[in-house]
């Protein structure tokens, strides 16, 4: 199994199986996050689907986040 900064770099070489290989992975946490933030499943579902969404359109910044707000 590919580490996630593989993926990661993967997708940003635009590797579109990659970052399928991250959403498979993250989809269940994320929606898990937002349902907590939200109280609504399907809302939830949708906010984490845009977070992908987005994150597919600007890697860059999603890393930029992840490396500012992260230890």
């Amino acid at each position: 199994m590919r580490s996630d900064a593989e993926l990661v770099q993967a997708c940003l070489d635009g590797e579109k199986a990659a970052f399928a290989a991250l959403v498979k992975r993250y989809e269940r946490p994320v929606r898990a996050v937002a349902m907590d933030v939200l109280g609504d499943y399907h809302r939830a579902a949708d906010v984490s689907q845009e977070a992908f969404v987005t994150a597919y359109r600007k890697p860059t910044m999603v890393i930029l986040v992840i490396t500012c707000f992260l230890p």
